[in-house]
C-alpha cells in the first residue's frame, strides 16, 4: 500500500489543475459565424461565476469556476493508452451568444525512446501500454496543438508566466524522477515548462494555456550492449479560448481567465487513474486475474468503475486547484466558506452568495449577497 501511496502521490502532482479542443478536425480555431458578443455577456463591468462539481458516476472529476449562463459538458476518453493516464477528462464551456468556448482537459502522457541514439518510432505500443510521441516542451506543444487545429495558424503573442509557477512545474517534474533508481542508469534530467500563447487563423483566435512536466532517463544494459534513453513527458493540463474575432477574444480573455485561474482536477479522479493504471500494469504483466479487465476500463462504463472507486482509498474531501497566479495583477479573497478566490483587479468589488460569486462595480452587486474582503 505505501508503494501504492507513492504513485498516487506523484500522479495527483500531476493534476495540480487541466489537446485544446478537437485539434484534429482541421475546420479553423472556432466553429460558427464571427460578430461581437451582446452587451452584458461576459463584459469585464460585471460577471457572475458560480462553482460547478462535474462527476462521472459516483465520483468528482473536476471543480469548474462557471461562469453565469455558459453552457458546461464533459467527455472522459478511456481508451487513451497510457498506465499513468488512462482516462482524460474534457470538459467544455460555451458562452451564451455561441461566440466563445473554454476548454480545460486534464494530465495525459506520452513516452519517447531511443535505442543507441535511434529513436523507437511514435504511435501506440499496446504491449506496453503507451503512447509514443517524440517529447516537446509547453511552448512546442502549444505550438504543435495550434497547428493540428489549423495548419494556418499564426503566433500572435506570447504572454508572460510568472516566476512562482515556473518553479512549481520545475518542481512537479523533478517528483516525477522519485521512482527512477537502481542499477544501470547512468543519468536522470527534468524539466518543467509552462506557456501561455494566442494564435490567430484569419478571424479566429485561439489562447492555449499549457504545462508540460519532462524526465529524461538514461540507462545502459551490458548484456545487450545497449544505451537507453526514455523521456516521459507529461502535459499536466491544457485550458484554451476559442472566439470567432478579435473583439470576442478581447471581451471574453478576462473571463477565460478567471476560470483557468480558479478551477481544477480532483484528487478523486487522479486516484481512479492511479488504481486502473496500477490494474492495466498487472494484466499485461500477468501479475493479476481479478479486477475490471482492460475492455471494461477502456469503455468506461458499468457499475464496477463505481465499486471500483468506493472499495479504495480516497481523498474525497479535496480537490487541487490550478495556480493561482496564472492570472496576472490578482487579488485573493476570503470566501465564505474557508476558501479562497483569486480575482482580477480590475473588478471593483467581489460578493459571494452560497457556491456563486459576483465581481464588478459595488453599486451593482446582487442584493443579499456577502461581501468579500481581500486575505491578508
Amino acid at each position: 500500500m505505501k508503494r501504492k501511496r507513492f504513485f498516487a502521490m506523484v500522479i495527483m502532482l500531476v493534476f495540480l489543475a487541466s489537446a485544446c479542443v478537437c485539434f484534429a478536425d482541421g475546420k479553423g480555431f472556432f466553429h460558427g459565424s464571427g460578430s461581437t458578443a451582446t452587451a452584458g455577456t461576459g463584459t469585464e463591468s460585471s460577471v457572475i461565476f458560480e462553482h460547478q462539481t462535474l462527476y462521472y458516476g459516483g465520483f468528482p472529476v473536476a471543480v469548474m469556476l462557471v461562469p453565469e449562463g455558459w453552457s458546461v459538458s464533459m467527455n472522459i476518453d478511456w481508451e487513451f493508452i497510457s498506465t499513468a493516464t488512462p482516462g482524460v477528462a474534457n470538459i467544455l464551456m460555451t458562452s451564451p451568444d455561441g461566440h466563445a468556448i473554454i476548454s480545460a482537459i486534464s494530465s495525459y502522457s506520452f513516452n519517447d525512446l531511443y535505442s543507441n541514439g535511434e529513436s523507437t518510432g511514435e504511435g501506440v505500443d499496446i504491449g506496453s501500454y503507451m503512447t509514443k510521441l517524440r517529447y516537446r516542451n509547453a511552448e512546442e506543444y502549444a505550438d504543435l496543438a495550434a497547428s493540428l487545429k489549423d495548419e494556418n495558424s499564426t503566433l500572435v503573442e506570447e504572454y508572460p508566466v510568472s516566476e512562482d509557477v515556473k518553479r512549481v512545474a520545475e518542481d512537479g517534474a523533478r517528483a516525477m524522477l522519485l521512482g527512477h533508481t537502481g542499477a544501470g542508469l547512468t543519468g536522470v534530467a527534468s524539466e518543467g515548462t509552462v506557456a501561455d500563447r494566442h494564435y490567430r487563423s484569419g478571424n479566429n483566435h485561439l489562447e492555449i494555456y499549457t504545462c508540460v512536466l519532462g524526465t529524461h532517463v538514461q540507462s545502459y544494459s551490458s548484456a545487450y550492449r545497449v544505451n537507453m534513453d526514455m523521456f516521459t513527458w507529461n502535459v499536466l493540463f491544457t485550458y484554451s479560448l476559442a472566439t470567432d474575432s478579435q473583439e470576442n477574444y478581447d471581451l471574453y480573455r478576462p473571463v477565460f481567465r478567471m476560470v483557468a485561474g480558479n478551477s481544477g482536477f480532483t484528487t478523486d479522479f487522479a486516484y481512479v487513474l492511479t488504481l486502473l493504471g496500477h490494474q492495466i500494469a498487472a494484466i499485461i504483466n500477468g501479475t493479476t486475474t481479478t479486477g475490471p479487465s482492460i475492455d471494461e476500463i477502456t469503455s468506461g462504463s458499468g457499475s464496477w468503475l463505481d465499486d471500483y472507486y468506493q472499495t479504495n482509498e480516497s481523498d474525497s474531501d479535496k480537490w487541487i486547484r490550478q495556480w493561482d497566479d496564472v492570472i496576472k495583477e490578482v487579488n485573493t479573497y476570503n470566501t465564505t466558506d474557508g476558501g479562497t478566490v483569486s480575482v482580477s483587479t480590475q473588478y471593483d468589488s467581489v460578493y459571494q452568495d452560497g457556491d456563486k460569486i459576483y465581481m464588478g462595480p459595488d453599486s451593482q452587486a446582487p442584493d443579499g449577497w456577502t461581501q468579500l474582503e481581500i486575505a491578508r
